[in-house]
């Protein structure tokens, strides 16, 4: 199997269900299958902000956890990472479990988390 790569435009107002200024964000999703663990990257953007967030899981941090959530801001010198987990490990499911913490968490972003020491 290949890797999968989706990249999606979204009406913020809409996607949030808030009162937010008009634009667009884009989320990203990526899934490459392994044997042992499969690799994914869901990534959101609001274009003209200094931040973006989103859920990784690879081998590149693993002192948070296989996955975790992470905070990009371009005043930190360090992202914000805390570990997660899912109960269902099928991509789609991981899927539909980030779009809906997502919808939760972005209007509070990135003011409710601080970069990792």
């Amino acid at each position: 199997m290949r890797p999968v790569r989706l990249m999606a435009t979204l009406d913020r107002a809409m996607f949030i269900d808030q009162n937010l200024d008009t634009g667009d964000a884009t989320l990203e999703f990526e899934w490459r299958p392994h044997a042992e663990r499969d690799e994914f990257r869901i990534q959101y953007n609001e274009p003209g902000t200094q931040w973006s967030c989103g859920w990784h899981q690879d081998e590149t941090h693993e002192n948070v956890g296989a996955s975790h959530f992470q905070v990009d801001h371009d005043t930190w010198s360090v992202p914000h990472r805390e570990s997660t987990t899912f109960t269902d490990s099928k991509p789609m499911a991981i899927l539909e479990t980030c779009l809906s913490e997502l919808r939760d968490r972005v209007p509070d972003l990135p003011e409710s988390v601080h970069p990792n020491p």
